[in-house]
């Protein structure tokens, strides 16, 4: 069957049809998204705003005379939508949108921008930035996001023959200042920004689909780019038919759900999620997050069912298993006598007033009437159930199952004592510690070297975690300031006073120790690190077992 029209798409959507909102949603986003992201230079303030254009263009079909120009329309509305949110946030960039020919005048580079600035790409970057909005978003679209004179054209409303001249002249004043961020090289502009048949590509774009904003907070938090949408429903309760339509399903989920709250209609919530989903030509893969508990393992079947038929061959999809447990936060116990006391000294660094200037720190006090704007809580101890420790295991679904472990502080692990578990028992911490070591082999431990049982034990918890857990690669972290190089000494000393068995410690051979990166200073935390998730480095046979019976 020929695939329908815009226009008959459009009819559709206006008397109320879900599936035909997701197809023009499908058809175009990916252009949408390309303008918004041109014109505010931020790719997820663009994601956002390419979904209000769509909302504000389903809200309004009525007053689209032509539905055969539904595309045109749709790219006026996104580029009215980003003007509108330059205004509010972006006000410098907004005036650029006067027609002014003058180039953005540059305060200096900041040391975090001259060190960004080394390579080519993003000397490149932050001249296309210096340019006018009316250059920058016609080359930008042109060269960069690979669309077309003519969709350019159509997208900003002007004729094909300005989008030509915009782009050649952009060109032009681009030499001056590619010259300026990059003197060294010799490489021309015409080099750099040649007329091509085939378009660079963009960097991957990823969609990341979780079963609530729990995950996708995190997501976020971590800094880990792309959109972030949601996949949760209790399947496990109420009806769930088969073998009728995805609209037939919903309504029957809404009748369910509205008994027990007639206020409450989460099926809005799940169209509004499928719409996301739905436009995944917009992004090179989805990452879906799901743990292995029954609400996640039947909300992820149901996805992929959903998904089965709406994806073109050859789509990633990589799934992620989350295992997540209760464990032991840092607790000071006495004194071990099997290793003796353990001396730390915090010594101060000079360079800290440099590194750490006075200002409002994130983490606000206690007291709620003396915090200020900015601050936020993320400590997990101030949670609706107290203080607690939750570590978290990320295990990717596809080639070598690429793992990651994040603990941000490590208890009484010989005694089983934690400040959220002060009544444990030695017994406690070897059911953590068996955990640790029944868990899919773990490629790279974010872990914490900071305790509270340090000033007692030094880093004694810490290595037993790492002999439990071993990890092949260990970044440490959550070091008093000041102190991170001293405790990164101390903890390989540790490793050394522990490697052979004591009494009723097996020891920790060297052989089995972890690669130890640490961040010694904020210019180490600006470094990121990289890691190639196809590297045959993280093949081990003894991951699929334990895969199975965490992960199926």
């Amino acid at each position: 069957m020929a695939p329908k029209t815009v226009a008959e798409l459009v009819d559709e959507a206006r008397r109320g049809s879900g599936d035909a909102r997701d197809e023009l949603v499908r058809r175009h986003y990916r252009e949408i998204a390309l303008v918004a992201v041109a014109i505010t230079n931020d790719p997820t303030e663009a994601e956002d705003l390419s979904q209000e254009a769509f909302i504000r263009a389903f809200r309004n079909l009525d007053l689209l005379v032509d539905p055969d120009r539904f595309a045109p329309w749709l790219r006026r509305i996104v580029v009215g939508v980003s003007i509108d949110w330059l205004r509010s946030f972006r006000p410098n960039l907004y005036r650029g949108w006067d027609g002014s020919d003058e180039v953005a005048a540059s305060s200096g580079p900041s040391p975090l921008d001259r060190l960004l600035h080394a390579e080519m790409a993003e000397r490149v970057a932050a001249a296309l930035n210096a340019l006018p909005p009316r250059y920058r978003v016609p080359v930008r679209l042109y060269h960069l996001d690979g669309l077309s004179h003519a969709k350019i054209a159509a997208a900003l409303d002007v004729p094909v023959g300005t989008v030509r001249s915009l782009v050649a002249r952009a060109r032009r004043k681009l030499a001056p200042l590619l010259a300026a961020y990059a003197p060294d090289r010799s490489r021309t502009i015409d080099e750099v920004f040649e007329e091509r048949a085939v378009s660079e590509r963009a960097p991957t774009r990823f969609l990341h689909v979780a079963n609530g904003t729990c995950t996708t907070r995190i997501i976020e938090a971590a800094g880990i780019p792309g959109a972030r949408s949601i996949w949760a429903d209790p399947l496990y309760e109420g009806p769930v038919p088969g073998g009728v339509s995805d609209e037939e399903l919903l309504e029957t989920r809404r009748r369910f759900h509205a008994g027990a709250e007639a206020a409450l209609d989460p099926v809005n919530d799940m169209r509004r999620w499928r719409s996301v989903v739905a436009a995944h030509e917009a992004y090179d893969e989805l990452v879906l997050w799901y743990e292995h508990d029954l609400f996640d393992q039947l909300n992820l079947v149901h996805l992929l069912s959903w998904l089965r038929g709406r994806l073109p061959a050859g789509t990633a999809v990589s799934l992620v298993c989350i295992n997540a447990f209760r464990a032991l936060h840092s607790q000071a116990v006495p004194i071990d006598p099997d290793w003796g006391p353990r001396v730390v000294v915090d010594t101060p660094d000079p360079r800290d007033p440099t590194l750490f200037p006075p200002g409002v720190p994130l983490t606000p006090p206690n007291n709620p009437a003396a915090r200020q704007p900015g601050q936020q809580d993320l400590r997990q101890g101030n949670g609706p159930g107290g203080p607690d420790e939750l570590n978290f295991q990320f295990v990717l679904r596809t080639g070598y199952n690429f793992t990651i472990f994040f603990n941000n502080s490590v208890g009484a692990m010989k005694e089983g004592i934690g400040s959220n578990w002060l009544n444990g028992t030695p017994a406690d911490g070897k059911r953590i510690l068996d955990l640790l070591r029944s868990l899919p082999n773990t490629d790279l431990n974010f872990a914490t070297l900071s305790s509270g049982n340090t000033d007692e034990n030094g880093w004694r918890d810490s290595v037993y975690w790492a002999e439990a857990l071993r990890p092949k690669i260990m970044t440490t972290g959550h070091a008093p300031i000041g102190a991170a190089l001293q405790y990164y000494s101390g903890f390989l000393d540790q490793l050394k006073l522990m490697e052979q068995p004591r009494n009723a410690w097996p020891g920790f051979p060297r052989s089995l120790w972890p690669i130890v990166r640490n961040h010694t200073d904020p210019t180490d935390i600006l470094k990121p690190e990289v890691y190639s998730t196809g590297d045959p480095a993280w093949s081990n046979p003894q991951k699929a077992p334990r895969i199975a019976q965490f992960c199926s």
